[in-house]
């Protein structure tokens, strides 16, 4: 009996101090009476808040010892709609209730980018046409080449490699070409400084060069390592042309390299990326007809000579007394063929004597830290590339160390 009575006197006062907790209840609706479910109702100032259930209406239960008994300020507010905020006498024990009624507010989703001055701005009241790439994107698209990982990033941004040789330079087109003979080259500017994105075409021989051969060299913007990139912003327009001049008529790209951060301490960032190349399509080649013309096997640049399998077989008959030619290895000679007999065809032979499945590795390690005073970064990046021709090959180490001190509360130095 003695156990009996305890037990209903702790439950008692349980639920005595149940009934004694304060709590705020009401509703959430717009302006048209509808229920607002997912509205955030929230004391200011405090953790304390609920949302709204699906039909509109929410329970804030104030814990003990905090608000009971004084007046607060209770704030709403709802995506798309205007927050609202009122004053609430919370009672020491017991609840009140506040309705809210919500207007619709037009949602202005304003950007901010980097204008060629490196200045951030509202892009609304910008007079020149600018797309913003994420710098994250440009790291995930796998592109050895900092311009190539531009692709597909931008509306109304072409990119182009001008060869396929790995590190080759890359033409960039905002909003289509602006003259027929002139360069469609935009500006490029690296943390306000231009570089030159020009091509540097190797030729096709060591008499008369040209275009026609040979391999394209790298132009300078694939200098940078991608991963350094903190943001790009691709501009174009009267007010992108205000600082560069007629440099920026093709439109201007402004890059922003990574600074330290200046608070959180030293941090210290390793990635590897590693992928294959092969060639995308193979395109069958016939291999029933030798070198020739009309059925009969001939020196002639054609492939409609005598049918291989009904050649006798075994070498081939050559005279060694006319020309001939020597690789420039010295490892293969070939003499002026009088006779065919071998029905070898050397198509999987000639085409792995020239493709092979390409390799791209590389290593990225950054330091950066700082404090209220100064920041650092500090990047060591190491690329390298073999084609999917022989002998092809990219390599590249990136150095990078941006540093910031603030000397004072109105002199800053940058490097």
């Amino acid at each position: 009996m003695l156990n009996n009575l305890r037990m209903m006197f702790v439950f008692s006062i349980f639920f005595g101090l149940m009934n004694a907790q304060s709590s705020i209840e009401g509703s959430v609706t717009d302006s048209n009476g509808n229920p607002l479910a997912g509205a955030n109702v929230v004391v200011d100032g405090t953790s304390v808040g609920a949302a709204s259930g699906s039909d509109g209406t929410y329970q804030i239960n104030i814990p003990s010892g905090t608000v009971e008994g004084q007046t607060v300020t209770l704030v709403t507010s709802y995506i798309g709609y205007k927050s609202q905020s009122a004053n609430v006498d919370v009672p020491l024990s017991g609840s009140v209730t506040m309705n809210f009624s919500l207007e619709v507010d037009a949602i202005g989703l304003q950007a901010i980018s980097v204008t060629a001055l490196g200045f951030e701005a509202n892009r609304d009241q910008q007079g020149s046409t600018s797309s913003s790439i994420n710098a994250g994107d440009m790291t995930r698209s796998g592109e050895s080449l900092m311009a190539n990982s531009l692709a597909a990033k931008a509306s109304n941004v072409i990119v182009n490699p001008s060869a396929g040789d790995p590190g080759a330079s890359t033409s960039i087109k905002i909003r289509g070409a602006n003259t027929i003979s002139g360069s469609n080259q935009p500006l490029i500017i690296v943390d306000g400084m231009p570089i030159n994105n020009s091509t540097t075409y190797g030729g096709g021989n060591n008499i008369t060069g040209g275009r026609t051969g040979g391999a394209t060299s790298q132009s300078r913007i694939n200098d940078i390592n991608a991963n350094d990139i903190a943001s790009v912003e691709v501009l174009k327009g009267a007010s992108a042309a205000a600082l560069w001049g007629s440099r920026a008529a093709n439109g201007v790209v402004v890059i922003k390299t990574k600074d330290g951060a200046a608070a959180g301490g030293m941090k210290m960032t390793y990635k590897r990326t590693e992928s294959f190349d092969q060639v995308h399509e193979r395109i069958p080649m016939q291999d029933t007809f030798g070198q020739g013309r009309s059925g009969n096997w001939g020196t002639q640049a054609e492939s409609w000579g005598d049918k291989i399998s009904e050649r006798t077989g075994g070498a081939d008959v050559v005279d060694t007394s006319k020309p001939y030619f020597v690789s420039e290895d010295g490892t293969f000679t070939q003499y002026t063929i009088t006779e065919k007999n071998s029905k070898e065809t050397y198509v999987d032979k000639n085409w792995d004597a020239v493709f092979q499945t390409g390799r791209f590795t590389q290593d990225d390690f950054q330091v950066s830290g700082g404090d209220a005073t100064k920041t650092y970064l500090f990047s060591y990046g190491r690329l390298r590339q073999d084609g999917i021709i022989r002998d092809s090959f990219y390599d590249r180490d990136n150095f990078r160390l941006n540093t910031k001190f603030k000397l004072s509360d109105k002199v800053t130095m940058t490097s």
